[in-house]
């Protein structure tokens, strides 16, 4: 679970610029190799997650925080143990509540149907009742009478896990094209 505490967006802002822009680049779009936080709105970037990087023009996934991770509990123990890199577990619980808010804010997450926004103080309860666009996103609903139904429908849509076409050798002719990751590196 998560311990007591809270922070408010405005206040996860002040600390954003003071201990993680150098890192993480302005409203989170990251800087040199370190990552993007955000791409924008987390419930339309999650619909990127079935892009599949097939030809040398495609759109990839936009894997951020808000599009990606299934649960934001992670983020809140992710900064409260490993950041800001230079002097993890540093951070109080109420300043990782406001670096958390933030991080909600600029991915344009909402709680109980309220966009986090400048004024939005996040607490343990408000967290815990976070949805992450990108919940279902891993695996097939196993639960309940349709659980099995739910699996075969997954894996029958190929475009959960690739690109439909099958390939082991010789998949394409001419050279491949290499392609960067989102901060233009290998």
């Amino acid at each position: 679970g998560l311990p007591e505490g809270s922070g408010s967006v405005e206040d996860g802002d002040e600390l954003y610029e003071e201990k993680c822009v150098s890192c993480h680049g302005d409203f989170g779009a990251g800087s040199g190799s370190y990552p993007k936080l955000t791409a924008g709105n987390a419930y339309e970037m999650q619909k990127t997650m079935k892009n599949q990087r097939v030809g040398g023009n495609d759109e990839g996934p936009k894997r951020t925080f808000g599009s990606y991770w299934q649960h934001a509990t992670t983020l809140w123990w992710y900064i409260k143990t490993g950041m800001p890199h230079p002097a993890p577990m540093s951070l109080s619980n109420d300043e990782v509540y406001a670096l958390s808010a933030y991080i909600l804010s600029i991915n344009e997450i909402k709680i109980d149907g309220e966009l986090v926004e400048d004024d939005y103080v996040l607490n343990r309860e408000k967290f815990l009742k976070i949805e992450m666009p990108n919940k279902d996103g891993f695996v097939p609903n196993i639960d309940g009478p349709t659980g099995p139904d739910d699996v075969r429908a997954f894996y029958d849509d190929v475009t959960n896990y690739g690109n439909g076409t099958r390939c082991m050798k010789d998949c394409f002719e001419g050279k491949p094209k290499i392609q960067k990751n989102q901060n233009g590196n290998l």
